[in-house]
């Protein structure tokens, strides 16, 4: 049913969820798992540091990119110990378009996110989410 399964991945605890969530559901239905992160804009104080020392600038963006590169390869580690077969997918760009087109080419059947529980993001989650829903090809899976 579903052959080709995506999780969207990041530091927080409710993708950690949905990474359980979607390694479990994937051994049971002998899924492809894509894990998908996408990769935030550096801290605003690079602006600040690029001023001062652009090699500065240069260390600080090769760490967040590492930081980045290091969440995912622990996450494929977890996948791959539960006998999964796993593609890393490190995107950057707009969001929720990025994870479309990536959806898109690799002909995903089901994407499984983790839903964040506080009030203070929930405005801008849930207009991922929609956003996600109204535009992906394939089903979605929220995880709480």
């Amino acid at each position: 049913m579903y052959r080709q399964m995506a999780v969207i991945y990041d530091e927080s605890h409710e993708a950690e969820r949905a990474l359980r969530a979607a390694i479990s559901l994937a051994g049971t239905l002998s899924s492809h798992l894509h894990i998908v992160t996408v990769i935030k804009p550096a801290p605003v104080y690079t602006v600040y540091a690029d001023a001062v020392d652009p090699q500065v600038a240069r260390v600080i963006e090769g760490d967040h990119l590492t930081f980045y590169a290091q969440l995912q390869a622990r996450a494929a580690t977890v996948a791959q110990a539960a006998e999964l077969s796993v593609t890393k997918h490190l995107l950057q760009g707009v969001e929720v378009e990025s994870i479309i087109d990536l959806l898109k080419a690799e002909r995903v059947d089901l994407l499984v996110l983790g839903l964040h529980r506080e009030t203070s993001t929930i405005a801008r989650l849930w207009n991922r989410v929609f956003e996600l829903a109204e535009n992906a090809p394939c089903s979605l899976l929220g995880i709480h």
